[in-house]
């Protein structure tokens, strides 16, 4: 894929209006990925990894932040260099955390509403606890730490722009 706006969505079958759910996106990449968090003109890089895109429903909670974080780090999407699947602890890979609250999004006549979507503030609460989460999920391997990998993220609530470089299609949808 070429340089997007993060505000358009690669999956606009994500279900809204379920309670408590969080629709997640994950990409898999072999190739550097940047996200621009606008607001600050900060670019984020990361190399063979991992991009996870978030959006919050209505009724969601932190309560489930860990068992989200315990499955995006732990499946085994990514490719190791024999062409075994693993996860992204055991690549050891990058990981780029994106908000999309377009994920949330259901076509009424021709345009788009949110309506299933969390509220702003509850949003930036509940990505704020899951970045901080994978952090430390991801710190305590010593082999991702070791390796040098890196957790970065966009900026919840404004534009960005994202550019990506992948190996084919290959996203997955995870609902919480």
């Amino acid at each position: 894929m070429r340089s997007k706006p993060l505000s358009s969505s690669s999956n606009q079958k994500a279900q809204s209006g379920a309670a408590g759910k969080l629709c997640m996106d994950v990409l898999r990449l072999y190739d550097p990925a940047w996200v621009l968090a606008t607001e600050a003109f900060r670019l984020h890089r990361i190399q063979r990894g991992m991009v996870i895109y978030l959006c919050f429903f209505k009724g969601a909670t932190k309560d489930v932040i860990p068992k989200i974080v315990n499955s995006v780090v732990n499946v085994k999407l990514s490719e190791s260099d024999t062409g075994k699947r693993v996860s992204v602890i055991d690549l050891p890979g990058d990981v780029l955390i994106v908000p999309q609250a377009t994920l949330g999004g259901k076509a009424k006549g021709r345009s788009m509403q949110y309506h299933a979507n969390a509220d702003k503030v509850l949003g930036m609460e509940l990505f704020a606890q899951f970045i901080s989460q994978c952090q430390q999920e991801l710190e305590s391997h010593p082999s991702w730490v070791e390796a040098g990998a890196v957790l970065h993220h966009g900026t919840y609530g404004n534009r960005q722009v994202l550019q990506l470089d992948t190996n084919g299609p290959y996203t997955h949808l995870l609902e919480f």
